[in-house]
């Protein structure tokens, strides 16, 4: 079951986010999701991926059966105008990307075809 922070002043989007976790992840994988604004995910990406930028999330394997994801709930808000969609549907996207990575996909067509289909499953934009 994920556990699911929100350290951001937004709200929380209606994300299924247990549903999401349970289809991508295999039973035993503990996985954390905080979900944080700009200037968090700015600092994470400089000390963690040396990149001093903001971006809307990022994946953290931890071990073969735990991760951690962070996602940029201020850059949502943006994503979901600019594709004129709801924050819930870029949401359970980038979690979706996110989940692909944890469990060792690369960007590519196989990963790309892997979020179209699970994008559909669940309702939300199938790419960013």
């Amino acid at each position: 079951m994920p556990i699911v922070a929100n350290l951001s002043k937004s709200r929380k989007p209606a994300v299924l986010f247990e549903k999401v976790c349970h289809h991508i992840l295999p039973k035993n994988y503990n996985i954390s999701i905080v979900l944080v604004d700009s200037k968090t995910i700015k600092t994470l990406n400089k000390k963690y991926k040396g990149k001093e930028k903001t971006t809307d999330v990022l994946s953290f394997p931890i071990s073969k059966n735990m991760g951690e994801i962070f996602i940029n709930l201020d850059l949502i808000g943006k994503i979901a105008k600019t594709k004129k969609c709801t924050k819930k549907a870029v949401t359970t996207f980038l979690l979706i990307h996110s989940l692909l990575h944890l469990r060792g996909y690369k960007h590519g067509s196989i990963m790309e075809n892997m979020e179209k289909k699970i994008s559909k499953k669940f309702n939300c934009i199938n790419s960013l």
